[in-house]
Parts: structure tokens; C-alpha cells; sequence
């Protein structure tokens, strides 16, 4: 009886963590296909988020940075003048600026 209760323990528990995985998603953000969308700024908009990119919260590493990525789209109608700070954050941050197709602007 034992056996067979370890064996089906076993067996659920294996089924469980395969349909996690095999169902789990990627967080909004996590990469271009699927980013954080803020719509249309307008200037002196201002936008506040606080995420953390620790692998173990599903993003993706498309940059080639040490750490995961976490991408946001908006769009701007005029020139103007943006500001992002990682104030606070405990490990080198980067932020690069890309156009639709991913290239890079700074």
C-alpha cells in the first residue's frame, strides 16, 4: 500500500511540476514580443514602475546583459525629453532605448 501511495505521490508530483512548466508564461515585460505597453506619452508625463528581473521571476535575457531583461513600449508624438533612473538598485543597470525592430538608440 505504501508503494503504491509513493508511486502515485510521485506521479502527481511530476505531472504537476511538467504542466507548470509546460504552461507557465512569461511575465508582461519579460521581451519585445510581450513588453510592459504605457501607450502614448505626452510631454511631462511621468510613468513610475518597480519591477525586479530576478530570473526566477520568468524573464528573458534577449540583451546579453548579466541580468534578465524588462522592456516597456510607449510612444511619443512630440520631441521630447526622457528620464529613467535606477535609483536603488543594488547591481549594475542597464537601459538601452530600441525602435520597434530592436535596434539600438543609446
Amino acid at each position: 500500500m505504501c508503494n503504491l501511495l509513493c508511486l502515485k505521490t510521485a506521479f502527481l508530483g511530476l505531472f504537476c511540476l511538467l504542466c507548470c512548466n509546460l504552461f507557465a508564461q512569461t511575465p508582461v515585460g519579460a521581451n519585445m514580443a510581450n513588453p510592459v505597453i504605457l501607450g502614448t506619452l505626452a510631454a511631462g508625463s511621468n510613468y513610475t514602475d518597480t519591477k525586479n528581473n530576478s530570473t526566477s521571476n520568468g524573464y528573458l535575457n534577449d540583451i546579453g546583459q548579466p541580468s534578465d531583461d524588462i522592456y516597456y513600449r510607449f510612444t511619443l508624438t512630440n520631441a521630447t525629453t526622457l528620464s529613467a533612473s535606477t535609483c536603488g538598485s543594488p547591481i549594475d543597470t542597464y537601459i538601452y532605448i530600441l525602435d520597434v525592430n530592436g535596434k539600438h538608440y543609446l
